[in-house]
């Protein structure tokens, strides 16, 4: 979700495995859910990306064998910030 608490489709989730370095990704569906099978049991780094919102990550997030561990992360929007270049063009007197 966001800061509003509304879903958010397309977002990258890598799943890695603080054990083994093994990384799973998936992609969040249009109602902000994702799926991310044969995670290896143990304690993994989850990390969600978007453009234009600032990346999250959540370490320390165990797995088991039998159970969905599911993790709920939070993407803050990123300020808008950046140069507009403006370009002016001065018209030449006709001789």
């Amino acid at each position: 979700t966001d800061n509003s608490g509304a879903v958010v489709p397309g977002v990258t989730v890598e799943v890695t495995s603080q054990a083994t370095g093994l990384t799973r990704n998936a992609v969040t569906g249009l109602d902000g859910v994702y799926t991310v099978p044969l995670v290896n049991p143990g304690t993994s780094a989850v990390k969600a990306s978007l453009s234009g919102f600032r990346t999250t990550l959540r370490s320390g997030i165990g797995a088991t064998v039998t159970e969905a561990s599911p993790v709920h992360l939070q993407l803050t929007a990123c300020a808008a910030t950046g140069r507009v270049p403006v370009f002016c063009s001065r018209k030449q007197p006709v001789p």
